[in-house]
């Protein structure tokens, strides 16, 4: 079924959304349907669900993996009459028109903007870690596990992202020892109870990384308890999955402590005209479903704003 086409004007979108995420695209679908021009500017389609391993709590799926789901939302997106680029956003400017929303290629004109741009990973910042990026540190195991083969590795943190990373691992990984500065891990239970099932992993609490050591490669990592006492651990790799920070420096309305753009029950932010969605919110939950909802809902909110002008 060909797609039909919606008469849009090159100088100026009714809805520009930033991020290709879960929020990002939900949104994009709900106004194309609408007959709105749409455009999306994102740097990484599928956002941090395309580097999730296994997704096993998105209703309609029992199991599918972030690569498939994300090919998933691109079939979907590739329905209708939107308009895509793969770009990195840098600043959006309220304008008489609306909003110019800039990249370092192009500017581009929206009466509208939905901000969905997700979060990245956060740093540990303790020495070693740049000098050792891509030769031992990583960010990504559903990237980088195989890589992996065979060699100790070390998971620092201790929340769902490094259970995850620990359930990439162990198909590969020799042994796996997971740190936290935590007294226990934390996040969903299903999760814990599998990683404690590994045969090859040893979970280290109360502990910090202070420092990654190596000659050209990473071969250990400095860990300090809750008593001050530091230990040496061999390893091969050092996975760093103690969470996200928010995208959101291009947004220069009301944020939390957190950098997270604050809305409200519409996903109105403190800009008129600007909505946003997902995990670059103060919404409590992160989650997939939870950012695709969260799009919805600010697609809804544009529409009834553009219907107003």
């Amino acid at each position: 079924m060909a797609k039909e086409k919606v008469p849009c004007d090159d100088k100026s979108y009714d809805a520009i959304i930033v991020g290709g995420g879960p929020a990002g695209i939900t949104a994009a679908i709900y106004l194309a349907r609408r007959k709105l021009c749409v455009l999306v500017l994102y740097e990484k389609l599928g956002g941090q669900a395309a580097l999730t391993a296994d997704i096993e709590n998105y209703a309609g799926f029992k199991f599918i993996t972030g690569t498939d789901f994300t090919q998933k939302l691109e079939e979907h997106l590739e329905e209708y009459d939107i308009t895509n680029k793969e770009t990195k956003v840098t600043e959006i400017k309220q304008t008489k028109e609306g909003f110019l929303v800039k990249t370092k290629e192009k500017h581009f004109l929206g009466k509208t903007v939905i901000i969905g741009s997700g979060a990245r990973q956060r740093k540990l910042r303790v020495p070693g870690e740049e000098e050792y990026l891509n030769k031992g540190v990583a960010y990504c195991a559903t990237c980088d596990a195989p890589l992996f083969r065979g060699k100790n590795v070390a998971i620092i943190g201790g929340g769902n992202s490094a259970l995850e990373a620990a359930i990439q691992l162990e198909k590969y990984a020799e042994k796996i020892y997971i740190i936290t500065i935590n007294k226990d891990l934390e996040g969903e239970k299903v999760l814990i109870d599998k990683v404690k099932s590994f045969k090859n992993s040893e979970i280290i609490c109360c502990s910090k990384t202070k420092e990654i050591k190596g000659k050209v490669f990473v071969e250990s990592v400095i860990i300090e308890d809750d008593k001050n006492k530091t230990k040496e651990i061999k390893v091969g790799g050092v996975f760093v999955e103690i969470g996200y920070i928010p995208n959101s420096e291009i947004f220069k309305g009301k944020k939390n402590d957190y950098k997270e753009i604050i809305i409200d029950s519409k996903n109105k932010t403190s800009i008129q005209g600007i909505f946003a969605a997902g995990d670059v919110t103060a919404v409590q939950v992160k989650q997939i479903i939870v950012a695709a909802g969260e799009g919805a809902k600010a697609a809804v909110s544009c529409a009834e704003y553009l219907n107003r002008l």
